[in-house]
């Protein structure tokens, strides 16, 4: 499991963009996230989630009611669940790569999801992903394990990575 980290607005996402690119849409599976941008503005209010057969969601939003937060943001940890669990299930399945953007503190209130990370870490798929790059207990956990490698994007390596 290859796994980009890095500060929040360092290029993880649009790294496994370019990794999707390169890999070929049709090759890959799982989901992707991408920032809500709020319109005349570059104040971020939330994140989208988008799968691989077309659906998206809602996974955090700065004016969802939860009970789960992070920072500023409502968690609605039941439409990643919906549209993300059965994504991955479907890329373990079916494709030749698993795409997880990202691993991180909205995602992993998500107890089934954190079971089906440590499937994969014990699958023979080739999984390419990004996750949280601070510190959380659960996460620093999860980057132990020994089929993990950690990439970390920095302003320096993110252009050049992939040329």
């Amino acid at each position: 499991m290859l796994l980009l980290t890095g500060k929040p607005h360092i290029g993880k996402s649009t790294a496994i963009k370019k990794i999707i690119n390169c890999l070929g849409h049709e090759n890959c599976g799982g989901f992707w996230t991408e920032e809500i941008i709020k319109e005349n503005e570059e104040l971020r209010t939330g994140f989208m989630i988008h799968t691989f057969d077309g659906n998206s969601g809602i996974l955090a939003d700065v004016n969802y009611t939860s009970d789960l937060r992070i920072s500023r943001y409502g968690v609605n940890i039941e439409e990643f669940e919906k549209l993300c669990l059965p994504a991955l299930e479907t890329a373990i399945r079916d494709k030749e790569y698993v795409i997880i953007d990202e691993i991180g503190p909205m995602q992993v209130f998500s107890k089934k999801y954190q079971n089906i990370l440590y499937k994969l870490l014990n699958s023979n798929k080739k999984i390419i992903g990004t996750i949280f790059h601070d510190s959380h207990p659960w996460l620093d956990e999860f980057k132990k394990q020994k089929s993990i490698k950690l990439y970390e994007l920095t302003k320096e390596n993110r252009d050049t990575l992939w040329l």
